[in-house]
């Protein structure tokens, strides 16, 4: 659980209810916070889960663990060297339009060579590939206009295949889709790549024993 966790409910809570915040140790309590002041606090780390926390329809102080149910946010795909502004974007793109139960289980960001001239200029928006446990995304921020996104469902990729990438660095993801061309992302580092197909491989095993 990462300084990007973003809260859900799992008790009956409204954007009007009104939160106050007992830290760990602490002898007095702080608030009163709305429940997007309390997200953004608990995604900047400064209250954690282990904090307590009181509002309307509670008998008395409970653990923000206990109160809330909590999934991962943008920083916990930084964790592996990713660009952090890149996957935020990545991030907000996919988990705007993803499924009721889909989950975002890796991201991996280009790592593009600055001193290639190619490069140098495609460096203001390096690609994203985005792992949900339902389909892969390439998420590419354009210098001008909206966000392209191409997307693959999981049960249409025959597999996903690396190669090194000997004229700029880092490695090559190939796409194999069971029904048309491949579709490559190049500069991956090596280890959020090798990550990111071990987390696939492990999801279609999973598919294939359901």
């Amino acid at each position: 659980m990462g300084s990007g966790v973003i809260m859900s409910e799992s008790t009956e809570v409204s954007e009007e209810h009104i939160f106050h915040v007992l830290k760990k140790g602490a002898a007095d309590s702080k608030g009163p916070f709305s429940k997007e002041q309390l997200e953004e606090m608990l995604s900047d780390g400064k209250i954690l889960p282990e904090d307590y926390v009181f509002f309307e329809g509670l008998k008395d102080w409970m653990l923000i663990s206990e109160a809330f149910e909590f999934r991962k946010g943008p920083t916990d795909f930084a964790e592996d060297g990713q660009d952090l502004d890149v996957v935020k974007t990545a991030f907000a793109v996919i988990d705007e339009n993803s499924e009721h139960d889909e989950e975002i289980v890796y991201i991996a960001v280009q790592q593009l060579d600055p001193g290639d001239r190619v490069s140098e200029i495609l460096q203001a928006t390096p690609e994203a590939v985005v792992l949900t446990n339902l389909r892969l995304a390439i998420v590419d921020p354009k210098l001008i206009g909206d966000v392209e996104v191409k997307e693959f469902p999981l049960n249409k990729i025959d597999s996903l295949t690396s190669r090194i990438n000997r004229r700029h660095g880092g490695q090559i993801l190939t796409v194999e889709r069971k029904s048309g061309d491949p579709v490559s992302v190049e500069s991956i580092p090596d280890h959020q790549l090798f990550r990111l197909i071990e987390l696939a491989e492990e999801i279609f095993e999973n598919r294939k024993a359901d």
